[in-house]
């Protein structure tokens, strides 16, 4: 048996949750978050400028820029985040590298008064899904399960969709509203989900598999929200047993 690609698949969450931030961002373990926020006004350039982690009502700095007896300190790294704060065109630039699933949560870029004042420029949700792999051989089925938080998610459209660029992600089956209230299973194709809101786990079947899936595509509009990264490799069975 040979292993002849990858099959990438996401498990996508909709919902109206993209209202209540500036930007929504999703990524899987190991990948690196960049932000870009505007400051605008020359009045705010000297400002100190902070990354930080919204708990509860309070939001924890992670990393600041600063003054010191040498002047201004526009690029500052702690851990794993970098701020830098480009005075020429009032730009604040954010880097979070190798990201984990802990780092999921709110966060703030923001105008800082020590020790502890912030004034909100913008307002990131990140979601961060560590990623699950699975072998199957052609021809056969696969299901994979994905749990969510079900306080936030129970009543919630989901789609399995697959990603083949960045930033799109093309859905095969989805759960979706209509009059009769939530329909928590649909099948199309070959792709099946159905989302147990009592558990909070969505499971997704794919039968008969091929080496050909990766060429399907269809295109429909759905708002990502939280997606789980699940990888599929599908091997091609080149000398079968009876």
């Amino acid at each position: 048996m040979e292993l002849r690609f990858l099959l990438l698949l996401l498990l996508c969450i909709s919902g109206f949750q993209a209202q209540l931030y500036d930007a929504m961002e999703s990524r899987a373990e190991g990948q690196s978050l960049v932000v870009k926020c505007n400051y605008g006004s020359w009045y705010y350039r000297p400002t100190l400028k902070t990354w930080c982690q919204v708990r509860g009502e309070i939001c924890t700095s992670l990393v600041s820029t600063s003054y010191t007896s040498d002047g201004y300190h526009n690029k500052v790294t702690s851990g794993r985040a970098t701020i830098e704060d480009h005075t020429g065109n009032g730009i604040v630039t954010i880097t979070m590298e190798k990201l984990q699933v802990q780092d999921s949560g709110v966060y703030w870029c923001a105008r800082y008064y020590p020790p502890s004042t912030v004034y909100r420029l913008m307002t990131i949700k990140l979601d961060v899904s560590k990623v699950q792999e699975y072998d199957a051989i052609e021809g056969q089925s696969v299901s994979v399960q994905s749990p969510y938080n079900i306080q936030d998610h129970k009543k919630v459209k989901k789609a399995w969709c697959r990603r083949k660029v960045q930033n799109k992600c093309d859905v095969l089956v989805n759960t979706d509203h209509s009059y009769l209230g939530y329909q928590n299973s649909a099948e199309k194709g070959r792709a099946r989900i159905h989302d147990d809101t009592q558990k909070g786990i969505v499971t997704i079947t794919m039968k008969n598999l091929s080496t050909q899936t990766c060429f399907f595509q269809q295109i429909v509009s759905v708002q990502k929200f939280h997606p789980a990264v699940i990888i599929i490799h599908v091997i091609e069975c080149t000398v079968c047993e009876p």
